[in-house]
Parts: C-alpha cells; sequence; structure tokens
C-alpha cells in the first residue's frame, strides 16, 4: 500500500485534548492507542491509530524544566481499520511501501500503514498545518517518516474547534485543537549540521557562500518586519518598552506568519534571533532596539 500522506490539505480534521506548553519531541512514533477507562463510567473508549509523541517539559527559555516532566501526547490519525503503525526500512525511498505492524494495543512503528484510500481523519491535519506555519519544510513531512520529528522544541497551544455530541451523556461539548505557534528548533537542523561537519573543511568551505546569502536574506526579512510602522513591531510595541525574549520569539514568529514572509526564509530569521551575539550585532547595526542577553530582554527604540 502507498504511504499515507500527512499533509494537512489530505486530511479530515478533528478536535483531541488540551495540553499547553513549551516541549521537546524526544520520541515519534506511528502507534495503536488506547485511553484508560473513563475514571466516572468505567467505559473505555476504541482504541485508534495515531502518532504519538514523548515529550519533555521545557521552560520559556527553551531548556528542561525537569528531566522529571514528561508527557505523552496522542494525536489521532485514524481507525485501526483503516491505518495501523508501519515499518520503513528505507525512508528516503518514497517508493517503498510500509511494512502492517498490525492492530494490538501499543504496537509501534516508524511510519504509516493506509488501506488504499485511506485518509487522515484525527487530529493530525491541523497539527501539521501549524507546524508547516511555524516554518517546517513539506518535504520533510511528506515523508511519513515519524522519527523525522525527534528534537524539535516547539511550543504548543490549544484552539477552538467547534462543538461536538458526547455519546455517552448526549451533551453538546466544546472541542479544541492542539497546535503549534512557535519553533524554537528544527529536528532536521541540527542532524544536518552533523551530517555536513563529517563531510570536511572542502564541503563546509564550498556551503559558506549560500550560508551568508541566506543570512543576509534573514537579517532583511527581520528587519522589515521590525521597522515596518504601519504593520510592524513599530505599531505594536511602544518606544522604551521592555519584553522578555520569549515573548518577542512567540510574537515574531505570528507577525512572520500574518505577514506571508517566505516560510524558505522563517527558520533563518528564528535562528538569528535566537542568538545573543547575532541579536546584539543586529541591534548595534539597526539602532531599532537594545538588548539585555543576560536579563533576556529586548527594548525597542
Amino acid at each position: 500500500m502507498p504511504r499515507v500522506s500527512l499533509k494537512h490539505e489530505d486530511a479530515m480534521m478533528g478536535g483531541f485534548g488540551v495540553q499547553e506548553g513549551y516541549f521537546e519531541v524526544t520520541k515519534s512514533v506511528c502507534a495503536v492507542h488506547q485511553f484508560p477507562p473513563n475514571s466516572k463510567t468505567g467505559k473505555q473508549s476504541d482504541p485508534f491509530t495515531a502518532i504519538r509523541w514523548s515529550l519533555t517539559k521545557l521552560n520559556e527559555d527553551w531548556t528542561v524544566a525537569d528531566e522529571s516532566e514528561q508527557a505523552v501526547l496522542p494525536i489521532r490519525l485514524s481507525t485501526l481499520d483503516k491505518m495501523r503503525p508501519g515499518n520503513l526500512n528505507n525512508p528516503d525511498d518514497m517508493d517503498e511501501e510500509p511494512e502492517d505492524l498490525g492492530n494490538e494495543v501499543d504496537t509501534e512503528g516508524n511510519s504509516i500503514y493506509g488501506e488504499d484510500g485511506a485518509k487522515v481523519s484525527g487530529n493530525w491535519g491541523a497539527m501539521e498545518e501549524s507546524l508547516r506555519k511555524c516554518g517546517f519544510r513539506a518535504n520533510v513531512i511528506e515523508r511519513s517518516y515519524l522519527p523525522d520529528f525527534v528534537g524539535m522544541k516547539f511550543h504548543l497551544k490549544t484552539v477552538d474547534a467547534g462543538s461536538y455530541k458526547d455519546k455517552n451523556t448526549g451533551e453538546e461539548k466544546k472541542a479544541t485543537n492542539l497546535v503549534c505557534d512557535q519553533i524554537h528548533t528544527f529536528p532536521y537542523e541540527s542532524k544536518g549540521k552533523a551530517k555536513a561537519g563529517a563531510k570536511g573543511k572542502a564541503a563546509a568551505k564550498s556551503a559558506a557562500a549560500p550560508a551568508e546569502e541566506s543570512n543576509d536574506d534573514a537579517k532583511g526579512a527581520l528587519l522589515e518586519v521590525l521597522s515596518d510602522p504601519d504593520d510592524g513591531f513599530k505599531k505594536v510595541v511602544k518606544s522604551g518598552a521592555e519584553i522578555k525574549r520569549s515573548m518577542f520569539q512567540v510574537q515574531l514568529q505570528l507577525m512572520l506568519t500574518r505577514k506571508k514572509v517566505d516560510k524558505g526564509i522563517v527558520p533563518a530569521i528564528m535562528t538569528l534571533v535566537k542568538s545573543d551575539d547575532d541579536l546584539v550585532a543586529l541591534a548595534e547595526e539597526s539602532g531599532l532596539f537594545a538588548v539585555d542577553a543576560e536579563a533576556g530582554t529586548i527594548t525597542f527604540s
């Protein structure tokens, strides 16, 4: 069977539970997931196919809050008759068909096995769309290889997703979607750096010019957003106002999305503002703001 598409355009939308905060993905699999029985009624819902992320809780500055603060986030994909965990031996070969690993609860796979014509019908559509809006590469998502998400540091928020009728009580309840509104670390960036280092000095030298060009483009786009008097930070942040760098990064990510800045350059912009040296240099060069790296604050001129 062909690989199941993880693109939100190919999914049927749905809603899922509430959990917000800063996290790092430490494990990413496709799994047969089943929630425990309801504590009040004793009833247990059927197992389903999900993307299951193991998460480590982070502080607002993206450091680990506490090694013991772990969470598991199941993101519903489909019913078991249509999709199940799959295994890929060569994820780079887009013609390889995943092996069907079965439907036993807690079965895990590195990809997704889908029956002919199967489409994601759960909550992944909303999550994937939000990841792409935050700059996650579409070509990585299209591989449908779950370990590609390991190492991602991101912020999750809940958004309204309409309402639904409780099957047990018949009550109308509010539905929510859990989505990403900021990515601090793209997992493929760190993996790419490791591979580049193994190629030696010649490869690094040949890549230097494009990297410098990309950095200049990122600086230019960032300064345009910061200095735009009609639709930029000058409009929303008063002169002399001091804000936390973490909040600055969140607001910048949202502004880049709203202003439809080229998604290909967004990761370079976010990398730029996360570097103390680069951000201080940019502040001195532009005169638009001042950075207190020790206090973790930015003051706009």
